[in-house]
């Protein structure tokens, strides 16, 4: 077990390199991510998708200003929002040059295990979330492409100015954007730090501070390992609605890390379902997915005996 995964597991390169030569030689390593699709099927993945964290700060005067130069001044709410509206055009894409150039594209394999398997679409993540704007992609192969396969740029967070009650008529002298982009094989977390440096620069933006905060590298498996293909048998005759075979999740995690030290075939599958709600207020289990998930371990251990 390892608890740093939401903050990018810093130290879990030392630990692998410190035990490297114990652990190696496993026939199979069990990812914790997953979750039971609408159809109750259990989903098995072979990767996850890498991430880049990072803070955009502009500041733009000694002091907040008063809002009646707001005709001739500029703010720094207004230059932020001015630099992130160049970054991602308005169905997603990024539009960051040379970082869509570096993606590896899917194998047909990849492809094919998608099409098969995947039952997200954007009907059920605007039920499960409430979404009252309406998802980016609405056409489902292209809702899974950018799902499974495509790197996304986010905001996890902006501020600037007053927000204290009544008004407070400023023109903010500080804004700050916590910012990440989620990765896919062939992008670096250096990389798209550079790649966006550049982009900032070449738009006028070099008032924006960027500065790193995390990375993960993604992983990518065809799932196509002898140990995993047992692990596949063994849960079809397992589940009875049946099983969902991905090459990858949307979420991130450190596989990319522990596959360098390891080269153990790697696969996920987890206590989730359909309408978890994961890093919300609410997220949640069933108690029969857990004891499910007990027997399908013990049964898998017993193809070993």
């Amino acid at each position: 077990m390892e608890g740093a995964e939401e903050s990018a597991s810093v130290d879990l390169d030392k630990y692998l390199a410190k035990y490297q030569s114990s652990l190696q030689g496993a026939d199979l390593l069990i990812w914790e991510q997953g979750s039971r699709n609408d159809r109750g099927q259990l989903e098995i993945s072979g990767g996850n998708k890498g991430i880049v964290t990072f803070n955009l700060v502009v500041n733009s005067a000694d002091v907040d200003i008063h809002s009646s130069f707001g005709g001739v001044i500029d703010s720094a709410a207004w230059y932020l929002i001015k630099a992130l509206s160049t970054m991602r055009d308005q169905d997603g894409t990024i539009l960051i040059k040379g970082i869509k150039e570096q993606v590896t594209p899917p194998s047909q394999r990849e492809l094919d295990l998608v099409e098969r398997f995947a039952l997200r679409t954007p009907e059920g993540v605007t039920e499960v979330y409430g979404l009252t704007i309406p998802p980016l992609k609405t056409e489902r192969s292209a809702f899974l492409h950018h799902l499974f396969f495509e790197p996304s740029l986010n905001i996890e967070g902006i501020e600037s100015g007053y927000q204290g009650h009544g008004v407070k008529t400023i023109l903010p002298a500080r804004s700050r954007a916590k910012m990440e982009v989620r990765l896919v094989p062939g992008l670096t977390p250096e990389l798209v730090l550079e790649k966006i440096r550049q982009h900032l620069d070449e738009h006028g933006f070099e008032k924006v501070e960027l500065t790193f905060t995390l990375g993960e590298m993604s992983y990518r498996s065809d799932m196509s390992a002898p140990a995993i293909l047992n692990l596949i048998q063994i849960a079809e005759e397992h589940e009875k609605k049946g099983i969902s075979v991905l090459p990858t999740s949307p979420g991130t995690g450190p596989m990319h890390t522990v596959f360098t030290f390891l080269g153990v075939p790697i696969a996920g599958f987890g206590l989730g379902h359909e309408k978890s709600r994961d890093h919300g207020g609410d997220e949640n289990i069933r108690l029969v997915d857990y004891y499910s998930h007990i027997a399908l371990v013990e049964s898998l251990i017993g193809s070993y005996a």
